[in-house]
């Protein structure tokens, strides 16, 4: 639904923007961390706004109400189901210790063959995309994809708690906006149609091959991994 959305999205249209808005707040209700991709989808309409000279007000005004539309449905649910619990949903964070990058994974060590895998299959793939997107930060025309890919990272691997790092199951759901938003930004990483050698590495890190002789060199179960 979050791909489906980039794919409708278009300034100029308002009946493509609240589609794209319902899509999003859809993906939302299905795992929230796809609503990383709404800031980036209002940072797209703000940009586009601006390139057709709108009013700094109303880009501002169309970008708010298109981030609320997509979250509000989220936000009304979670308050249906706490109260129906009588309790909170959200996971807890680490505290402080939240603040320290890859704490979580940190928190393990020393790392069981499962631990190894997620550092090599999540955690390496996410810094080397990081370092990529470094590279096109600067430029107006894919600042955004890049900032869009930061916040996915920072979010859901960098940033991760203990709790969610606990097995692969946990920590590749939370990694899967960092891929996707690292297939946003492949555009952005070859501009004359070629991706470079590491564009292509990271590609290449992140896909099943990679995964499986990652299981195959630490004697991680790693099919089962999938299927459960």
């Amino acid at each position: 639904m979050v791909a489906l959305a980039g794919l409708v999205l278009d300034s100029r249209s308002r009946r493509a923007t609240a589609g794209a808005a319902a899509l999003l707040a859809l993906a939302g209700l299905t795992r929230e961390t796809t609503l990383v991709f709404a800031i980036g989808a209002a940072a797209v309409l703000l940009q586009r706004n601006r390139d057709e000279r709108r009013a700094t007000s109303a880009r501002w005004a169309r970008a708010i109400a298109f981030v609320a539309a997509t979250v509000a449905p989220l936000l009304a649910w979670r308050l249906v189901v706490a109260r129906f619990v009588s309790g909170p949903t959200q996971e807890k964070g680490d505290g402080l210790l939240g603040l320290v990058p890859f704490h979580g994974i940190a928190h393990y060590w020393p790392w069981s063959p499962m631990h190894i895998v997620i550092v090599a299959t999540l955690v390496v793939p996410t810094v080397l995309a990081l370092a990529v997107s470094t590279t096109v930060l600067r430029r107006p025309a894919t600042r955004i994809s890049a900032l869009l890919l930061g916040l996915n990272a920072a979010a859901f691997v960098v940033f991760l708690p203990a709790e969610v790092d606990i097995n692969y199951g946990a920590a590749s759901r939370a990694a899967i906006g960092v891929m996707l938003a690292t297939i946003v930004c492949l555009p952005a990483w070859s501009p004359d149609g070629r991706l470079s050698h590491r564009a292509q590495a990271t590609a290449a890190l992140w896909s099943l091959p990679w995964y499986l002789a990652a299981c195959v060199l630490t004697g991680f179960p790693g099919i089962a991994a999938i299927t459960l």
